[in-house]
């Protein structure tokens, strides 16, 4: 009588056990579907921030994309898609109407309350940090890809991107030996004269450094400031650099040069200014080409 309780006792056990370890499989099989699907459930990708749309494109992912921000100037199939306004004024119901499954946008995209929006309507976002260096460039490839589920595709794109900037670098320090250390100021903008110059703790002057250029408004301010002509005439820049969109708003190249804060530095007396594409200060995985395109217009003049 004994033995047979215990017979039944050990099935019932046993029983248990078995069901306890399916259900178990079956709670980590339905777990691995949600993961998978939320990884591959990318097929209506709106990116905010060019720099995100480059990495996009690179990693594979452009014919995904159904909405990009203003910041956004390459590829040129990028710029075909819907544009849901600037990153740092977004409006929920631009986005939204897009019917997006995935938005992906740095964390400077403003204000949190649209992305608190599209996350209550059930829209998955992904907010990726945004360090204007190139460190910071290589670990916004790295968020994004793993958003996307590019891992393999990102170390390719980043050992290429490093490839691109050592050449730059080579090409910087071979010009700086032949010619000499050259100073520059980079305008983002001006009006009515009054223009804006980059200094320390800023994109450009990382850019600057990067092609091994001195910018010598970093010794004085952080961020961007007003040029006054007396602070001009102390920096005397051999290059005034600018991007295309700057020069637009400014009203053209002698509109700078014949500023009074301008005209009479060593750049002013030379016209010698510099227009760089609208992308220069992307930070994406283009930033060799930039780096190499500064120094060949600099040491081409």
């Amino acid at each position: 009588m004994a033995k047979t309780i215990n017979n039944t006792t050990n099935k019932t056990a046993y029983l248990f056990t078995s069901l306890g370890l399916l259900f178990a499989l079956f709670l980590l099989t339905i777990t691995a579907f949600w993961s998978s699907s939320a990884s591959a459930n990318n097929s209506r990708i709106v990116a905010i921030d060019g720099s995100l749309t480059e990495i996009i494109y690179a990693l594979g992912e452009g014919n995904n994309m159904v909405g990009r921000d203003i910041t956004t100037v390459y590829p040129p199939a990028a710029l075909k898609l819907p544009s849901v306004g600037y990153m740092r004024t977004l409006s929920a119901e631009g986005i939204l109407s897009l019917k997006p499954n995935l938005v992906i946008a740095t964390k400077d995209a403003k204000p949190r309350s649209v992305l608190d929006r599209l996350k209550e309507a059930g829209i998955r976002v992904e907010l990726i940090d945004n360090e204007f260096t190139l460190a910071g460039v290589k670990e916004k490839i790295h968020q994004v890809a793993k958003v996307l589920n590019k891992e393999k595709e990102a170390k390719i794109l980043i050992k290429k991107m490093q490839k691109s900037v050592d050449k730059a670098t080579i090409i910087a320090t071979n010009a700086k030996n032949k010619h000499g250390a050259t100073k520059a100021l980079y305008i983002m903008n001006m009006r009515g004269g009054n223009m804006m110059v980059a200094g320390k703790n800023s994109r450009a002057n990382e850019m600057l450094e990067l092609a091994l250029v001195n910018n010598p408004a970093a010794n004085q301010f952080k961020g961007y400031k007003p040029l006054t002509p007396e602070a001009a005439i102390k920096y005397n820049p051999q290059f005034i650099i600018t991007m295309t969109h700057g020069l637009k708003a400014a009203g053209g190249k002698d509109a700078i040069l014949k500023t009074p804060a301008i005209s009479m530095t060593e750049a002013g007396k030379k016209k010698q200014l510099i227009v760089m594409e609208n992308g220069f200060l992307t930070f994406g995985p283009r930033i060799g080409e930039a780096i190499e395109d500064l120094v060949a217009k600099i040491y081409s003049n």
